[in-house]
């Protein structure tokens, strides 16, 4: 239904820079979610910039309606899932 990927570089003193968000099944190709990448580099992935990279992420999507799932069931799904693959990956980054 709905598929995200991030990816970023975590320096010495705890600062994600360079971080990418990509989004699949939510616009007729691929999206690169570049303000919601931008929310989040500069930070420590806080819980708050966390938030505002899921919110962020909602303006490059154009969901379809399909048989696996409406457009708005997709379009509550992408902040959920930005929410949890940034917290993923600041947990990956702390080990």
């Amino acid at each position: 239904m709905v598929s995200v990927a991030a990816v970023g570089d975590r320096g010495p003193d705890g600062t994600w820079n360079g971080v990418r968000i990509g989004l699949g099944g939510v616009a007729d190709q691929p999206v690169l979610a570049a303000a919601a990448g931008a929310a989040a580099s500069g930070t420590s992935l806080t819980d708050e910039s966390i938030a505002d990279a899921a919110q962020a992420a909602l303006d490059v999507i154009d969901p379809p309606s399909d048989v696996r799932a409406s457009a708005e069931y997709r379009r509550y799904l992408v902040p959920v899932y930005v929410r949890r693959v940034l917290t993923a990956l600041r947990s990956a980054g702390s080990a």
